[in-house]
């Protein structure tokens, strides 16, 4: 369990210092901010724990996930198959395509979940934490594992709230938490941890990103490849 250490109000200040020596630890602030498009090939494994048994297996699903710095994100789940499906969002548009049908997303836990996705998939979270239009705060400082870990809270333009929580050792981002709202009005508690850090031109990028559901349903994502290309092709954002 983490213990808390002495912290002092929260501060924008200290905020700011920590971020700079993470996208310096990652790649430096001029790589990470000339990024504009980003494409991850790999594969999903869902684990609902109340259907989880001793002898059941993992099944893996192939993804692609296609981001783009102006609010573009085209998700696949087994793409290419009659149960393929596609969450897209182009701007302030939300679509999805699910046993062949095409219709926008309105329901409240996906929406929120697809807008957060496609603000921190690839370089999406470096660049959410540089932004001036956000607010950030250092918000707690503790220590786990006997690591110190310091919290950063990001309030961005679109009024969403979420803490990424950075491992002074290593100087990376371990995980990132949020709140999604639901029709019942009992929010959920997601929590994405990053693994798996590698090089991607000039940037270290988690290649797995597991999201648990309050410590329930988990979503382990592991991305064989991950490209920076200078840009991605319009028809990808179309709707589908």
């Amino acid at each position: 369990m983490p213990d808390d250490l002495t912290t002092g109000a929260p501060s924008p200040v200290r905020a700011r210092a920590l971020i700079g020596t993470m996208i310096g630890a990652v790649g430096g602030r001029a790589t990470v901010e000339r990024i504009t498009a980003a494409q991850f090939y790999g594969t999903q494994i869902t684990t609902e724990p109340d259907l989880t048994t001793p002898t059941s297996a993992p099944d893996p699903k192939p993804i692609r996930q296609f981001w783009t710095r102006n609010r573009q994100l085209r998700f696949e789940v087994s793409p290419g198959t009659p149960t393929g499906l596609v969450y897209l969002r182009v701007e302030k548009d939300f679509w999805q395509r699910a046993n062949g049908r095409v219709e926008r997303i309105t329901q409240t836990e996906l929406l929120r979940q697809v807008r957060m996705q496609s603000k921190l998939a690839g370089v999406g979270l470096y660049q959410q934490l540089l932004s001036p239009e956000n607010k950030v705060i250092r918000f707690s400082r503790h220590l786990a594992d006997g690591r110190v870990e310091e919290t950063i809270r990001v309030t961005d333009r679109d009024g969403d709230t979420y803490d990424v929580v950075i491992d002074l050792e290593t100087r990376r981002p371990q995980k990132c938490t949020y709140q999604l709202p639901t029709d019942l009005g009992q929010p959920l508690q997601i929590e994405e941890r990053y693994e798996d850090f590698r090089l991607v031109s000039d940037v270290w990028l988690p290649h797995r990103i597991i999201r648990s559901v309050q410590g329930g349903r988990t979503v382990t994502m592991t991305f064989t490849d991950i490209q920076l290309p200078p840009a991605l092709s319009g028809d990808l954002f179309r709707r589908p």
